[in-house]
């Protein structure tokens, strides 16, 4: 699974969430509504963006910065 970092031009910035990695893939492989954040697989078909890990993984993000802000 990996994770967009950035969008720079026409390359997309991604981490593998496993090893770190860091990885630039043309942006025309994506959906044009595509955000820093977004999960993703690369597989034999491109990219498959991962909605409900996105969702799951913003909600925790938001649940931690409330409760610092508490």
């Amino acid at each position: 699974m990996y994770t967009i970092d950035r969008v720079e031009g026409d390359l997309v910035i991604c981490e593998n969430r496993d090893t770190g990695e860091m990885l630039e893939i043309p942006r025309c492989q994506f959906p044009e509504d595509i955000r820093a954040g977004e999960l993703f697989d690369l597989t034999e078909k491109g990219v498959q963006i991962r909605q409900e890990d996105t969702e799951a993984a913003r909600k925790r993000v938001q649940d931690k910065m409330k409760a610092l802000w508490k």
